[in-house]
């Protein structure tokens, strides 16, 4: 999870949207043979979180 602290408080991500396609362009990119990762963008409280 992204927007999660090591003591599993929710911080969340200031640019789900924009941090999502980044974190997948990266991971097409650098990553063989290739992964699709299945990530998800999720509304906790009022936080936004991403879940790969």
């Amino acid at each position: 999870m992204i927007g999660v602290d090591d003591q599993k408080s929710v911080l969340g991500v200031p640019d789900p949207e924009m941090d999502e396609e980044r974190l997948a362009s990266a991971i097409a990119d650098d990553i063989s043979p290739v992964l699709l990762p299945d990530i998800e963008i999720v509304r906790e409280g009022e936080k936004t979180v991403i879940v790969i």
